[in-house]
């Protein structure tokens, strides 16, 4: 996903970290997404809050009710 793609959402994003399974919201101004900016987010310098991997799976919702299905998920 690109900071561009992130920019033009109106949910954040969720990112769950491949290394301590970390799950986090972000929304694209914590980001510091900006439309017209293809980097991606590893590009961009996005690393795990907890243990600073950045390999992550993000996930894009549709509604705000699938904000707070992700965030109540365990971790698989």
């Amino acid at each position: 996903m690109t900071l561009h793609e992130v920019a033009s959402l109106t949910l954040p994003i969720g990112i769950v970290c491949v290394g301590c399974l970390r799950r986090v919201l972000r929304t694209a101004e914590q980001i510091g997404a900006a439309e017209g900016d293809h980097r991606t987010l590893e590009q961009a310098g996005v690393r795990c809050g907890r243990c600073r991997a950045q390999r992550f799976d993000v996930f894009r919702f549709d509604t705000e009710r699938s904000v707070r299905a992700f965030m109540k998920s365990e971790p698989s």
